[in-house]
């Protein structure tokens, strides 16, 4: 049907460039179709129509335990439903929330020495559920680009910062104008 698989992700399928593309996500039998007109949507799903036997779901709402809203203004992505089964597993639903992840400067090692109960580590991953279970309604919200589109990069890492290993840690953070894509 005229689409090139994606050189960086071998899910993703493009038809067409700029203006008039289209693309194409595929995970198994179901697709996520998106593209610049919706009058090349239309057409891509009559073309599928005549060719397999097919449903169309109407507009994403829910692809691979992500939560998708969609508005004239832009999309957002949740996972509040998974957040809320971890939390649920953990056995904390009405636990105390906290605004952050870790303790700042918290080192944790691999095998703890410590005997006696709570350890730090589990007290670690308490806080982490405990900041998950607070962020339940958060996600990424993507507006949509009405203007010319640029890519911002944000890295920082630390020097042998794992105690275990004496490895660096790194992070990168990737914008697509003001929205999150890769982190």
């Amino acid at each position: 049907m005229g689409f090139e698989q994606s050189l960086h992700e071998v899910a993703i399928y493009r038809r067409g460039n700029g203006g008039n593309a289209l693309l194409v996500g595929v995970y198994v039998d179901d697709l996520v179709i998106t593209g610049t007109k919706d009058a090349e949507v239309a057409a891509f799903k009559e073309e599928m129509t005549t060719t397999f036997q097919m449903s169309d779901l109407g507009p994403l709402s829910f692809y691979l335990g992500i939560e998708v809203h969609q508005d004239d203004s832009g999309i957002t992505l949740r996972q509040t439903t998974y957040a809320k089964r971890v939390v649920e597993l953990a056995g904390l639903t009405n636990c105390n929330l906290t605004l952050t992840p870790m303790e700042e400067r918290l080192k944790l090692c691999r095998d703890s020495t410590m005997e006696e109960q709570p350890t730090t580590e589990r007290q670690a991953m308490k806080r982490i559920i405990r900041y998950v279970a607070g962020t339940l309604d958060d996600g990424l919200y993507y507006l949509r680009c009405l203007g010319e589109a640029h890519f911002v990069e944000y890295s920082n890492s630390d020097h042998a910062g794992d105690i275990d290993t004496t490895n660096s840690m790194s992070g990168i953070l990737f914008f697509l104008s003001k929205c999150l894509v890769s982190w």
